[in-house]
Protein backbone atom coordinates (compact mmCIF):
# COMPACT_ATOMS: atom_id res chain seq x y z
CA UNK A 1 0.00 0.00 0.00
CA UNK A 2 3.32 2.43 0.60
CA UNK A 3 4.09 1.97 -2.68
CA UNK A 4 1.05 3.19 -4.35
CA UNK A 5 0.64 6.33 -2.26
CA UNK A 6 4.09 6.61 -3.04
CA UNK A 7 3.89 6.83 -6.31
CA UNK A 8 0.66 8.65 -5.88
CA UNK A 9 2.33 11.47 -4.17
CA UNK A 10 5.19 11.63 -6.77
CA UNK A 11 2.92 11.97 -9.41
CA UNK A 12 1.35 14.63 -8.18
CA UNK A 13 4.67 16.55 -6.90
CA UNK A 14 5.89 16.21 -10.51
CA UNK A 15 2.66 18.01 -11.76
CA UNK A 16 2.79 20.75 -9.61
CA UNK A 17 6.26 20.99 -10.50
CA UNK A 18 5.43 20.91 -14.35
CA UNK A 19 2.29 23.35 -14.23
CA UNK A 20 4.38 25.73 -12.29
CA UNK A 21 7.68 25.30 -14.66
CA UNK A 22 5.65 25.64 -17.56
CA UNK A 23 4.13 29.12 -16.41
CA UNK A 24 7.49 30.55 -16.45
CA UNK A 25 8.98 28.72 -19.62
CA UNK A 26 10.87 25.94 -17.64
CA UNK A 27 10.15 22.25 -18.03
CA UNK A 28 10.74 19.52 -15.60
CA UNK A 29 12.33 16.25 -16.91
CA UNK A 30 12.39 13.36 -15.34
CA UNK A 31 14.82 11.07 -16.67
CA UNK A 32 14.80 7.09 -16.70
CA UNK A 33 16.45 3.83 -17.19
CA UNK A 34 17.53 4.10 -21.03
CA UNK A 35 19.62 6.23 -22.19
CA UNK A 36 22.83 3.97 -22.99
CA UNK A 37 21.32 2.83 -25.68
CA UNK A 38 21.74 5.00 -29.32
CA UNK A 39 18.17 4.85 -29.68
CA UNK A 40 17.11 5.48 -26.84
CA UNK A 41 19.16 8.48 -26.39
CA UNK A 42 18.10 9.73 -30.04
CA UNK A 43 14.82 9.86 -28.71
CA UNK A 44 16.20 11.91 -25.46
CA UNK A 45 17.71 14.42 -27.73
CA UNK A 46 14.72 14.91 -30.14
CA UNK A 47 12.82 15.34 -27.19
CA UNK A 48 14.81 17.78 -25.60
CA UNK A 49 14.86 19.85 -28.87
CA UNK A 50 11.15 19.40 -28.64
CA UNK A 51 10.79 21.33 -26.12
CA UNK A 52 12.67 24.30 -26.84
CA UNK A 53 10.90 24.43 -30.00
CA UNK A 54 7.73 24.43 -27.72
CA UNK A 55 8.91 27.73 -26.00
CA UNK A 56 11.08 26.50 -23.14
CA UNK A 57 14.09 28.07 -22.69
CA UNK A 58 14.74 26.62 -19.40
CA UNK A 59 14.95 22.74 -17.89
CA UNK A 60 15.59 21.19 -15.27
CA UNK A 61 16.53 17.62 -15.10
CA UNK A 62 15.40 15.04 -12.31
CA UNK A 63 16.93 11.73 -12.98
CA UNK A 64 15.64 8.47 -11.23
CA UNK A 65 18.85 6.67 -11.11
CA UNK A 66 20.03 5.03 -8.02
CA UNK A 67 23.85 6.02 -8.36
CA UNK A 68 25.88 7.84 -10.59
CA UNK A 69 27.37 5.69 -13.02
CA UNK A 70 27.36 5.11 -17.20
CA UNK A 71 23.85 6.30 -17.23
CA UNK A 72 24.25 9.82 -15.90
CA UNK A 73 27.45 10.29 -17.61
CA UNK A 74 25.39 9.67 -20.71
CA UNK A 75 22.85 12.00 -19.71
CA UNK A 76 25.54 14.63 -19.58
CA UNK A 77 27.32 14.01 -22.62
CA UNK A 78 23.50 14.45 -24.32
CA UNK A 79 22.51 17.72 -22.34
CA UNK A 80 26.05 19.20 -23.54
CA UNK A 81 24.99 18.38 -27.02
CA UNK A 82 21.36 20.51 -26.36
CA UNK A 83 23.34 23.27 -23.74
CA UNK A 84 23.64 25.68 -26.22
CA UNK A 85 19.82 25.76 -27.18
CA UNK A 86 18.31 26.78 -23.72
CA UNK A 87 18.83 29.42 -21.58
CA UNK A 88 19.88 27.09 -19.22
CA UNK A 89 19.69 23.49 -17.91
CA UNK A 90 20.07 22.08 -14.41
CA UNK A 91 20.91 18.17 -14.08
CA UNK A 92 20.12 16.90 -10.20
CA UNK A 93 22.39 14.28 -9.20
CA UNK A 94 21.37 10.67 -8.23
CA UNK A 95 20.37 9.37 -5.20
CA UNK A 96 23.02 7.69 -3.87
CA UNK A 97 25.54 10.75 -5.14
CA UNK A 98 27.90 11.35 -1.82
CA UNK A 99 28.64 9.25 1.23
CA UNK A 100 26.16 11.62 3.44
CA UNK A 101 23.45 10.52 0.64
CA UNK A 102 23.62 6.62 1.23
CA UNK A 103 23.97 7.81 5.11
CA UNK A 104 20.76 9.30 5.10
CA UNK A 105 19.00 6.32 2.81
CA UNK A 106 20.00 4.08 5.65
CA UNK A 107 18.92 5.28 8.30
CA UNK A 108 15.14 5.61 6.73
CA UNK A 109 15.51 2.34 5.38
CA UNK A 110 16.31 1.45 9.50
CA UNK A 111 14.10 3.70 11.06
CA UNK A 112 10.94 2.45 8.30
CA UNK A 113 12.34 -1.21 8.95
CA UNK A 114 11.97 -1.02 12.90
CA UNK A 115 8.74 0.80 12.28
CA UNK A 116 7.21 -2.24 10.48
Amino acid sequence: MRKYVYCFLSSILVFLCSATCQAQDTALLMVHFGTTYDETRAKTIDALLKLRSEGIKKVKIQPTYIIDGIEMDRLRQDVQQVRPFFDSIWESTPLLYTVEDAEKVCKVLVTSAWKA
